[in-house]
């Protein structure tokens, strides 16, 4: 790695997550020793190990950029500002504004979505931080996404090589930037101090908030799949936070919990995202997770009983559905084997006057064989196009 610089201990803060080298192994500093300038590091993992004395020209530094995005960077007055201005936009119904300035509330927390349209980003900056990405191979409807690093960074190819957090600390390479989720730097950053340049009180919180407006404002544009995204990052997010929160010794060093109420709003909205978009078995499973987290919800009743009453009045539709296109089927078939009878009538008609009445006798055996043999080549079309008709419908409603 290049761009590694010497700073002084006042640029590290107890919680912040870094890079030591030369393994490039992701943790988070326990304690700062300011006379022997070192820190104690826990390296992220199922088994958490140690390092102490860890002299600074071993911690990784993002390289300075003219616009680069530094770890501790996070103002509070850019927050509150974007913030504001989102829930106006919101209040007065423009969601769409409201959903560009959500965004820019999120990257004001050095958060969020790395795209950006004005080219390609310089990914160097953003090496050591935490972030969700986004796993291909699982159910479409509910995206999954899964927590790690970013430990290089090719900003020319627009990828990053990631390591994931679990027990095998298993890596992935190459991935593109479109599939990643920052985790603001701050998220686990105690406050000691109330600097509001530096960091606030339960980032990781106010960042679930924010994906769950994003998903709010995507569900008034209708648009029910980018909705069913934000609500997954948000409950992948504080999935991540809690688990972290679960370890003793993270609890000393940050301050950052997460309600329970932003696993119950996740999936409420992702069910009325899936309800509206006929997925009543992905609806009904969010719903019961709902059910799980607070038994007494009011929530769970109410859209549990929508999810019940458009799934008859969809399994109505569909019955009529199913009936119009067998009477099309029947009638198309009736109307086929009709034409199939004049065209035979007709060959025998214009035979009789040509051949012995023995031969005409044979040749009508033969054409009635072969109108037996195609009459049922001739229905098979139809049959399938009723099948296909059925299972379609049978996918929806289960």
């Amino acid at each position: 790695m290049n761009g590694n610089k010497k700073l002084s201990m006042s640029n590290y803060q107890i919680g912040q997550t870094v890079i030591i080298l030369p393994k490039k192994k992701c943790g988070t500093i326990s304690y700062i020793d300011l006379q022997d300038q070192t820190i104690d590091v826990i390296y992220d993992g199922n088994n958490e190990q140690e390092e102490d004395g860890i002299s600074f020209d071993r911690i990784w530094i993002e390289k300075d950029t003219k616009n680069g995005m530094k770890k501790k960077d996070v103002n509070k007055t850019e927050f509150v500002e974007n913030n504001e201005r989102s829930k106006k936009y919101f209040q007065a119904k423009n969601y769409l504004n409201a959903l560009q300035s959500y965004k820019l509330t999120l990257n004001s927390l050095k958060a969020g979505f790395l795209l950006d349209d004005s080219g390609k980003i310089n990914l160097d900056q953003f090496i050591g931080f935490s972030v969700l990405v986004k796993i291909e191979n699982l159910d479409y409807s509910n995206r999954v996404y899964l927590p790690g690093y970013i430990a290089i960074a090719d900003t020319d190819k627009q990828t990053v090589d990631l390591i994931m957090f679990g027990k095998e600390e298993e890596e992935l390479d190459d991935v593109n930037i479109e599939k990643l989720v920052l985790i603001s730097p701050s998220t686990f950053v105690k406050n000691e101090n109330n600097d509001t340049t530096v960091t606030m009180d339960n980032i990781g919180q106010l960042q679930c908030n924010l994906y769950l407006n994003l998903a709010r404002c995507s569900m008034k544009l209708q648009n029910n799949v980018e909705a069913i995204m934000y609500c997954t990052v948000s409950i992948a997010l504080a999935n991540f936070i809690l688990k972290r929160r679960k370890v003793e010794k993270y609890k000393k060093h940050s301050n950052t919990t997460i309600s329970k109420d932003t696993w119950i709003k996740g999936f409420y909205l992702r069910s009325r995202c899936h309800l509206n978009m006929l997925h009543f078995k992905q609806a009904k499973q969010d719903a019961k997770k709902i059910q799980k987290l607070d038994p007494n919800n009011e929530d769970f009743g109410k859209i549990l009983s929508l999810i019940e009453k458009r799934q008859k009045r969809q399994m109505k539709k569909d019955k009529h559905l199913i009936k119009q296109m067998c009477k099309h089927v029947q009638t198309a078939m009736d109307s086929n084997k009709e034409m199939q009878t004049n065209t035979f009538g007709n060959n025998n008609n214009n035979n009789n006057g040509d051949v012995s009445s023995t031969t005409g006798k044979l040749t009508n055996k033969q054409n009635d064989k072969t109108t037996n043999n195609k009459n049922p080549e001739s229905e098979i079309p139809w049959i399938a196009i009723v099948s296909i008709v059925v299972m379609i419908v049978a996918g929806c409603i289960f």
